[in-house]
């Protein structure tokens, strides 16, 4: 029975890093489409141009990294941090008995 939680566990807490970095993706996704429209207007032969664009879309990505505050977990800080509630949950046990 445990094996059953502990998997459904880490199974969500998959699905949940996935979802945030679809989310993200999506935001990007959406930027982009913005970020094409403008490029199709642009005079390709003019090199000034084309690092303006360049430089926005690096500056939206790091405007987004500061925005959220932290990096999202990745699956192996996933992984300490299940493997440390788990060692608390042992002492915890232990003091009780």
């Amino acid at each position: 029975m445990k094996k059953v939680g502990c998997f459904t566990r880490n199974v969500v807490g998959l699905l949940t890093y996935l979802r945030r970095y679809l989310r993200h993706l999506a935001q990007v996704v959406e930027f982009m489409e913005g970020f094409l429209e403008g490029v199709t207007s642009i005079e390709w032969n003019s090199y000034d141009t084309t690092a303006r664009y360049i430089l926005l879309f690096a500056f939206y990505i790091y405007h987004k990294k500061q925005e959220h505050g932290s990096h999202s977990p990745s699956p192996s800080e996933l992984k300490h941090a299940d493997n440390s509630r788990r060692e608390g949950r042992k002492s915890e046990t232990k003091e009780k008995l």
